[in-house]
């Protein structure tokens, strides 16, 4: 057994000793103070508006300090690359192909993208390991990057785990996220002028939301809350008077009425909006496509993190390409959101596969084919009567903040897949791990 082997099983034998009882103490207590998500009108997660809790998997993910600095310079990397692109996107109109592939995107919002202000705050990419051990990114997530709110208290929680058997200073520790976040939004102004523009109070992300702005002490708005005044700043109106905006974080879904009532202060450069109009570009699976290129394009780097091929649909010769081995790919709807949308060629029935490839074909332009990888498993906990450990497929989403620097914070989230469906989201049943960052020489205290 190895030594990263063995810390995985320290958590297995916890739990096996201390039995069910133990389990569902620490269940309860991820329960009452871990996050929940809710059903979302873009995605369809759930067949009700019930609020649902993560499921969590008590035994983390434990990768290398080494295997974190090559992910957390990848990262890093991407997001320099996305900040030039939303900054520069008709500058790309020279290479064709690309530029179409951004400009028929349906987060593309060229009104928003060409205010020149700071369009985005937060990232996420999705990684997984190969069976041969290759760290490879699957998707780009930009603005309500999910599990970005992920309570520090559930890191603390392993800890117990390691009482008496090793020395929790072994690990990398967290940053605090919102203190680095409200110390880049102190930076463009005073935090008395920042706010966060919510949607009513039926929407399925409020309380996400509301988190935020409790979380960075500054208060929530609604569009029907903003005005401007004679000067053409942008006010609100909030239980202590009117107050004038200079940031506003936008977690609300862009439509024309939106970018109407924000236009004109925009344009003058007297707000600046973060999670902008137009720069869920990133989320886009066509997008992705062009990633290698755009970085060698606007940054002259070489990637760092490697990424499956994938076509694009509306090509024809790409087209026809993936349709002569059709069961061999991936296929993902360009702005699918949660798992949804997503058709596992290889672990399908031909019929069932030729079926939703005759729908595809009719809007090619919306879907993209990705090479399937095989991904790397991991121990998983298993309850029923019993405690056991499974292995299962995983990933890894690291979370970094953009301001006038990229700022990778450590960890993240991972999530497991215990079913068949091939698909790694929690809103599809996956179930959530924390990760555990081992320092450079600590294997040496195990």
């Amino acid at each position: 057994m190895t030594k990263h082997q063995k810390l995985i099983e320290l958590h297995v034998d916890y739990f096996k000793e201390q039995g069910l009882d133990k389990y569902h103490n620490y269940k309860s207590f991820i329960l009452k103070n871990g996050p929940k998500i809710r059903k979302t009108s873009t995605s369809g997660y759930y067949p009700d508006n019930m609020e649902k809790h993560f499921i969590f998997d008590p035994i983390p993910l434990i990768i290398s300090n080494e295997q974190w600095q090559v992910i957390k310079a990848g990262v890093d990397q991407r997001a320099r690359m996305f900040t030039k692109l939303l900054e520069n996107i008709e500058s790309l109109s020279i290479y064709e192909e690309i530029y179409n592939a951004i400009t028929t995107s349906p987060y593309y919002y060229k009104d928003g993208l060409n205010n020149k202000l700071k369009q985005w705050l937060i990232y996420g990419p999705d990684i997984v390991w190969n069976k041969e051990g290759e760290i490879l990114v699957l998707e780009d997530n930009q603005g309500v990057v999910g599990a970005f709110d992920y309570p520090p208290e559930l890191y603390n929680a392993y800890r117990q785990i390691y009482k008496g058997k090793i020395s929790t200073n072994i690990f990398l520790e967290y940053e605090d996220r919102y203190q680095v976040l409200s110390d880049y939004l102190s930076s463009i102004s005073h935090m008395e002028n920042t706010f966060v523009l919510t949607g009513p109070p039926s929407s399925p992300y409020i309380r996400e939301q509301v988190q935020l702005a409790s979380k960075l002490g500054i208060a929530p708005v609604q569009i029907r809350d903003l005005f401007l005044c004679e000067e053409g700043y942008l006010n609100t109106r909030t239980i202590q008077g009117d107050k004038r905006v200079e940031i506003l974080i936008k977690r609300i879904k862009s439509n024309t009425t939106n970018l109407k009532i924000l236009s004109i202060p925009n344009k003058t450069g007297k707000v600046t909006v973060l999670e902008g109009y137009g720069s869920n570009v990133v989320n886009d699976k066509v997008i992705f496509k062009y990633v290698p290129e755009l970085i060698e394009l606007l940054l002259g780097e070489k990637p760092i993190l490697k990424q499956p091929k994938t076509h694009w649909l509306n090509i024809d010769n790409e087209f026809d390409l993936v349709m002569s081995n059709a069961s061999k790919y991936v296929y993902k709807k360009r702005n699918g959101l949660g798992g949804s949308h997503v058709i596992v060629g290889p672990l399908m029935q031909s019929d069932e596969l030729n079926s939703k490839l005759q729908l595809i074909y009719h809007e090619r332009a919306m879907w993209v084919a990705q090479e399937y990888v095989e991904i790397d498993v991991t121990p998983s906990l298993h309850v029923s009567d019993k405690i056991e450990s499974i292995n299962c497929p995983y990933d890894f989403r690291p979370f970094s903040i953009i301001g006038e620097e990229v700022t990778v914070l450590t960890g993240g989230i991972s999530r497991v897949n215990q079913g068949t469906s091939g698909v790694l989201n929690v809103s599809s049943g996956g179930k959530i791990k924390n990760v555990m960052i081992i320092k450079d020489g600590e294997y040496d205290c195990i």
